[in-house]
């Protein structure tokens, strides 16, 4: 994502709505809230979920939870 891009414009997500927006293989639940946490702070081969905090909730959008998924598969092999 650009960096003078905006989060507030964007689609904002609570983490929780987040974990139901990571794809998953039939018959697989959503992703646990702790996974989406972890992105947030510990990163995943070297990104990090972005995010901002409105109020005492941590949130991020669709824009930037597709741009983290897409920077951390980039060259893998399909």
């Amino acid at each position: 994502m650009a960096a003078n891009t905006n989060i507030l414009t964007e689609d904002l997500l609570t983490l929780r709505q987040a974990t139901k927006e990571v794809p998953r293989a039939p018959g697989q639940g959503p992703l646990h809230y702790a996974t989406i946490w972890r992105w947030t702070n510990r990163g995943l081969r070297g990104h990090r979920l972005e995010t901002i905090k409105v109020g005492q909730q941590h949130m991020t959008s669709v824009q930037r939870l597709h741009a983290f998924l897409a920077a951390t598969n980039e060259g893998d092999d399909q």
